[in-house]
């Protein structure tokens, strides 16, 4: 981070006291810009650049930046200040005009929460006060106490605004909400209190008004480590904002939930619910696929921006709607979605050969060419997807009961996708590390084969190391 300063200003930050004589010198020439980009870098840890400072910034320069027009920089001073200038301070700091400068005062008084009380007495507080308090330099506040405070809050008919500005200054710092990373491993009483203090937050739903469950339904975290989730009772209390809001954030996964939203949601709603649960991290069954494809199409037509869906249904999709008299447009945008899940290399090698048998399906459905002849106890007359299905099941693992012939038939027979692109670079690097793993594997395994010989010829080992090496290479860079 300190890198990134232009050359200029980390000239001026040098850990030497040339150094600081240098930027009490520049100070007064400095943009606002390069002000705070060095009052905000100052805090750098020991080790993280050669120039990496070790001292207190200069106190000229902080009584400078106390006295800039920009109320921003004025704050920075502030907490750039020792404890002696800050009593010198203390006075203009109390009658600064912006309140943010002001707030400096409050953010590391202490404050008992205990009981009702407590928390009336500190809702009574300007509100700069509370959110000096709430927010990253402020006091500890426990998940336990917030949530009491805001259910107080509501009670005591604190006006909204500020209700949603002190919830967004506590869930906005990191280390509030981090619990939901920490793994509890075998220990039950932290996986209790993980628990606890999810289901409190989130319980906190159906009790605030709409704007603060807005800020809540934003900012909390969707699961935990300790395999908490959002409960069905929660969702059921969440209007479609809510549930929008909810679903179009990237972090949250959730895939079982996504997935049996966009498959229950009233289809008819006058809502983006569907398209926000089916936009990412989950997909279809091919089971549930085809009961869309029979007698849901206007749910799966909403379905078309689901980035997660794989390959084949994308296809079969564009192929349904493309089909149908008006749905030209929905055609289209599954045909981009796909294009776009190609473009990006977002599929698994397993997608292309359930596409590249969807293909054959459509071939098998649309002519009787002699070459796939063979193949045709699988067809579904007019029905490519069933077709396909049938094919898969067939074709699961490794085909059971046909010959190495009828199999080398198959791979034969698969079309090829004319518009699948060239793996990523990142995904060839990948391959070649398995197939490098698998190599190490057989390699160990000739070790023990060799130990294991009496009288074997050890230039046949080394024939069969070399031939297994290069097929696998070969097949790992796709060559």
């Amino acid at each position: 981070m300190f890198d990134t300063l232009p050359a200029h200003l980390r000239d001026l930050l040098e850990n030497t006291t040339r150094g600081q004589q240098n930027l009490i010198a520049a100070w007064p020439g400095l943009s606002i810009e390069s002000q705070i980009m060095v009052l905000g870098r100052w805090d750098i840890p020991a080790g993280t650049s050669p120039l990496a400072l070790r001292r207190g910034i200069p106190e000229a320069v902080v009584r400078q930046a106390f006295a800039s027009p920009n109320a921003y920089v004025r704050y920075l001073a502030v907490w750039r200040m020792s404890e002696s200038l800050r009593g010198e301070f203390s006075q203009q700091i109390s009658s600064d005009p912006d309140p943010l400068v002001r707030s400096t005062k409050y953010e590391h008084q202490s404050w008992s929460l205990g009981d009702d009380t407590d928390c009336d007495e500190f809702l009574d507080q300007p509100l700069e006060v509370r959110l000096a308090y709430l927010g990253p330099a402020g006091g500890f506040m426990d998940t336990e106490t917030f949530v009491r405070l805001v259910r107080r809050a509501v009670w005591k008919g604190v006006v909204e605004v500020e209700i949603v500005a002190m919830v967004q200054e506590y869930v906005t710092v990191e280390s509030n909400l981090s619990f939901a990373s920490h793994d509890p491993g075998r220990d039950g009483l932290r996986d209790y209190y993980i628990g606890q203090r999810f289901d409190a937050l989130w319980g906190l739903i159906p009790d605030v008004p709409l704007a603060v469950a807005h800020v809540l339904v934003s900012h909390l975290p969707a699961e935990t480590k300790a395999m908490n989730c959002v409960s069905d009772e929660t969702l059921d209390h969440m209007n479609s904002k809510l549930l929008e809001t909810l679903f179009d954030r990237d972090d949250v996964r959730i895939s079982h939930i996504r997935q049996r939203i966009a498959l229950t949601h009233p289809v008819d709603a006058d809502d983006f619910v569907i398209e926000a649960a089916i936009s990412r991290h989950t997909g279809l069954a091919d089971h549930d696929f085809a009961s869309l494809l029979r007698h849901d199409q206007p749910r799966l037509k909403r379905m078309s921006g689901a980035v997660g869906m794989r390959l084949v249904l994308l296809r079969a999709a564009e192929d349904l709607f493309a089909a149908i008299i008006d749905e030209g447009a929905t055609a289209d945008r599954f045909a981009s979605t796909y294009r776009g899940r190609l473009l990006r290399g977002q599929f698994y090698p397993r997608e292309v050969r359930d596409l590249r048998l969807y293909l054959l399906a459509k071939q098998l459905v649309a002519s009787d060419t002699t070459s796939t002849q063979w193949l045709r106890e699988f067809m579904t007359p007019s029905d490519p997807w069933e077709t396909y299905c049938r094919l898969k099941e067939k074709t699961e693992g490794r085909p059971r009961g046909w010959s190495p012939e009828e199999r080398q038939r198959l791979r034969t027979a698969l079309p090829l996708v004319s518009d699948l692109p060239e793996p990523p670079v990142r995904v060839r690097l990948r391959r070649i590390e398995r197939a490098t793993h698998r190599l190490n594997t057989r390699l160990a395994q000739l070790d023990r084969l060799e130990t294991q010989a009496v009288g074997t010829d050890r230039r046949v080992l080394i024939m069969v190391l070399m031939a297994l090496a290069g097929a696998l290479l070969l097949r790992a860079t796709g060559c």
